[in-house]
Parts: C-alpha cells; sequence; structure tokens
C-alpha cells in the first residue's frame, strides 16, 4: 500500500515548526536525501506561514491541511491548502518572477520582511501549483529525488 502523510493543524505562529516536526519523520521514513528533505521542509515552512500570515491574516485556529507522498517513485508532491483568501494567480507569477535581494546592512532599502518566500519556494522545487476551488487554496510542490 502507498504511504501518505495526511494531517491537518490549527493555524498559527507556531503552525509550521509542528508540521516541520511531524513531516520530516514521514520523507525520512521514504529514505529521502537529507539535503532534500532540508529543501522541502524550507519551502514547506513558508508555505504554511503563507497560509497563516495572507490567507488567514495572523488569525489562530482556522485549519490547515498538509499532504505529502511520492506521485512517482522519483517525485515528492507535498500539498498545503487553508480556506482562507485566495491567492490572485498574478501575484503567484510576479512573485516568483522576482529576483531575490540579498539584505545589505546600509541599504534599508533591501531588508524586505516579504516576498522572499515564493522566490525561495520557486527556486528549491521542481513545479509549483495553486488551485482555488470551492473556498479551498492548495498549493502543489513538487520536488524531484535524486
Amino acid at each position: 500500500m502507498e504511504s501518505i502523510f495526511s494531517s491537518t493543524y490549527p493555524s498559527s505562529i507556531e503552525a509550521s515548526r509542528f508540521v516541520s516536526n511531524d513531516i520530516k519523520i514521514y520523507w525520512a521514513s521514504l529514505n529521502i536525501s537529507e539535503d532534500t528533505i532540508n529543501q522541502a521542509e524550507l519551502c514547506l515552512v513558508e508555505m504554511v506561514n503563507n497560509a497563516y500570515e495572507h490567507a488567514y491574516l495572523n488569525q489562530d485556529g482556522p485549519v490547515i491541511e498538509v499532504k505529502s507522498y511520492l506521485q512517482t517513485p522519483a517525485l515528492l508532491i507535498t500539498e498545503i491548502s487553508d480556506y482562507g483568501q485566495a491567492l490572485p494567480q498574478e501575484v503567484l507569477v510576479q512573485s516568483t518572477e522576482q529576483s531575490f535581494i540579498v539584505p545589505e546592512e546600509d541599504k534599508p532599502e533591501t531588508w524586505l520582511t516579504s516576498g522572499r518566500g515564493f522566490i525561495i519556494v520557486d527556486q528549491l522545487m521542481d513545479t509549483i501549483a495553486y488551485e482555488n476551488k470551492d473556498g479551498k487554496n492548495t498549493f502543489y510542490l513538487g520536488k524531484r529525488l535524486r
């Protein structure tokens, strides 16, 4: 039988830590390399934080759903879902097309507090898809396993 990680978490500032702790055990059970786990974890944390901050506007409690599974022996899929505000498709496109700006101590304009998450996810994952269906927002992150 195919192994699938599936769990729900109440949204909170700490939710990404709880998700991360749980899912890393699952990923390790699939014999995924530590480097790949670390990259996938960073992307997962970014997306769970985005659900809390942007979809739920920092509201504690509403549900965040996380699933992960091997779509093929060489492709790990992770789904992050919420029921908050939808993300306009153009925002996702614009966010992934931006360049990463390295913060510089003497240039406050480089100290961005948001906007880097999608850039990081876009750089580390092999596929990203977003769907809004019946009030449910889902990000699909794909990572090829080498």
